[in-house]
């Protein structure tokens, strides 16, 4: 950073401190100066022909930093900043269309050129560079455009597991009434949605409220009031509960609140596999394949494929590797019936898993497992070191490997799961963080 920069930013806050004007100075004098860094730049990108704004906002920026900093100009400073701003937005609009007009003209060296100035873009132009970066760029690779393929790809991939892990989500079910809820009991195979159900029960003065979990595994339910008319509830709402498997218990409890006018209410849940309450153990997990592997990490904690703010491991193997448990548990829910792989949009509900709860109540996760390579059955427990299945290529996969992940409900948000960072243990040796490209003998 230059002297005069570094004196403007000092002389801003030291004025702002004196007149309590604390953000528009510092916060605006500091975003001109990373701007100008951009304007830089484009100064020297000869097939950009706006030279005479470029001109202006240097000579607006030195006019600012050479300023007389009196208390009592404070508005007027604030005044030739703001300038400087609007001549940027100016310079920032004609580098779009100089941009916009490199690809309509087809000029890859112009669009080579400008690409490499890091100034503001929409989302529609971003798409459009980006699509035609990608039809070129056997011309000529960018830095630059390399970086914007790559954020474009992990967003994608994120979104992705994102919709794999949102689809364990159950929302705006409607509360039934008890002969309802009696009618769904009876039914030899209910929905995804109808594995949870809560039901009102006529009291003498109001509503129970019944809570069924007909899933093998334990879930995190939200009960939610859109309307509440004259009523009293004996827990505070809305209401976040916990339902073991194969479980039913009373929630709630509303009552009337003045008995003189009648009550009226209107209610819905959600629910999701886990637990919210769940306190991962200080425990270390095994490697889950057999003694004298050597396994190689794919992708760590964090990754930049698709494992972006995961605390989840991608172990590369070939199909039907034997995969062992990594911790003991029960199983409480599988999948092992389809045979489709592919690393596109869409494809992560045809993956095969094995979930196993542990002791603590968090869940163990082994993902893209072969078709028909599940070996233990639901609601097995099976111990660490177990054969529960064998690896494939299925789901929202690039090629053969094991997804491993433990996860509980996120407690802050009740409506989805988080990953948790988890250490290993081979031969007495912790593993705390495996990380992309790390080759692990199993000992």
């Amino acid at each position: 950073m230059s002297i005069k920069y570094l004196y403007l930013i000092y002389i801003l806050s030291s004025l702002s401190v004196a007149s309590g004007f604390i953000k528009p100075y510092s916060q605006l004098a500091k975003s001109l100066y990373m701007k100008n860094k951009s304007i830089k730049v484009l100064k020297n990108r000869e097939n950009f022909p706006y030279k005479k704004e470029l001109v202006e906002f240097d000579e607006c920026i030195k006019k600012a930093s050479v300023m007389d900093f009196k208390i009592d100009e404070k508005i007027l400073y604030l005044k030739q900043l703001r300038e400087c701003e609007k001549i940027y937005d100016k310079i920032a609009y004609l580098y779009l269309k100089s941009v916009r007009k490199s690809m309509d003209d087809d000029d890859f060296k112009t669009f080579s050129k400008l690409l490499e100035v890091d100034i503001y873009k929409s989302d529609s132009l971003k798409e459009d560079m980006l699509e035609y970066y990608k039809k070129n760029r056997d011309r000529k690779k960018i830095a630059l455009g390399e970086k914007m393929l790559e954020d474009a790809n992990i967003e994608k991939q994120s979104r992705e597991r994102y919709e794999q892990e949102y689809a364990q989500y159950e929302e705006h079910i409607a509360v039934l009434k008890a002969k309802e809820a009696k009618r769904l009991r009876e039914m030899s195979a209910p929905s995804k949605r109808q594995k949870v159900t809560i039901s009102t029960k006529k009291s003498s003065d109001g509503y129970d409220f019944i809570a069924e979990n007909f899933n093998t595994f334990r879930v995190t339910v939200t009960l939610k009031f859109k309307k509440r008319v004259n009523i009293i509830s004996d827990k505070k709402l809305p209401l976040y509960f916990e339902l073991d498997a194969k479980s039913s218990k009373k929630v709630l409890h509303v009552g009337v609140k003045d008995k003189r006018k009648s009550m009226m209410f209107q209610s819905s849940f959600s629910w999701i596999m886990g637990s919210a309450s769940a306190v991962h153990d200080d425990v270390a997990y095994s490697i889950p394949f057999k003694k004298g592997s050597k396994i190689r990490v794919s992708q760590g904690y964090n990754g930049k494929s698709s494992h972006r703010h995961k605390n989840a491991i991608d172990f590369a193997v070939n199909i039907g590797t034997p995969i062992y448990a990594a911790r003991g548990g029960k199983v409480v829910r599988v999948e092992s019936s389809h045979n489709r792989g592919k690393f596109k949009k869409g494809y992560g509900k045809y993956a095969n898993y094995i979930i196993i709860e542990h002791s603590d109540r968090t869940l163990g996760k082994y993902y893209h497992l072969k078709k028909d390579g599940v070996c233990v059955k639901l609601g097995a427990t099976v111990k660490r070191g177990e054969l529960i299945a064998y690896s494939g290529n299925t789901g929202y996969t690039s090629g053969p490997h094991l997804h491993f992940s433990v996860s509980k409900v996120d407690e802050r948000v009740m409506n989805r799961s988080k990953t948790i960072a988890v250490k290993f243990i081979n031969a007495g040796e912790i593993i705390p963080t495996p990380k992309k490209g790390d080759f692990i003998i199993v000992r």
